[in-house]
């Protein structure tokens, strides 16, 4: 079963990723309504499988959501930005490279990765 999620996951990503980058005109607008509909089909799948669990998050919960969130709108907001200037396959590279070293980067300064 989880492979079969694996490669649901990996088709969708990337279907949404040619969706935006053959949109035409401004890749923003498109790439902010992918975005909706994902984040409120995650709410509607949480409220109706997870129980009452977003309810009950606490303040470093709700802290971290929001640091979270405002991460992915900068993602997405640089990711619109790269597939209008280059193609496909190397802005697919370069943002989801660029997301490891982010990552990295923060794990070594945290003190969590040594």
């Amino acid at each position: 079963m989880e492979s079969v999620l694996l490669l649901i996951s990996a088709l969708l990503h990337a279907g949404w990723n040619f969706i935006v980058k053959k949109a035409p005109g401004d890749k923003l607008p498109v790439l902010a309504l992918l975005f909706l509909s994902a984040g409120l089909g995650s709410l509607f799948f949480n409220l109706v499988f997870g129980g009452a669990s977003i309810r009950y998050l606490s303040v470093q919960g709700w802290s971290f959501a929001a640091v979270a969130g405002l991460a992915e709108t900068l993602y997405a907001i640089l990711l619109a930005y790269t597939l209008t200037v280059l193609p496909l396959g190397i802005s697919y590279l370069v943002m989801r490279s660029v997301a490891l070293v982010i990552v990295w980067i923060y794990s070594v300064g945290s003190g969590a990765e040594t």
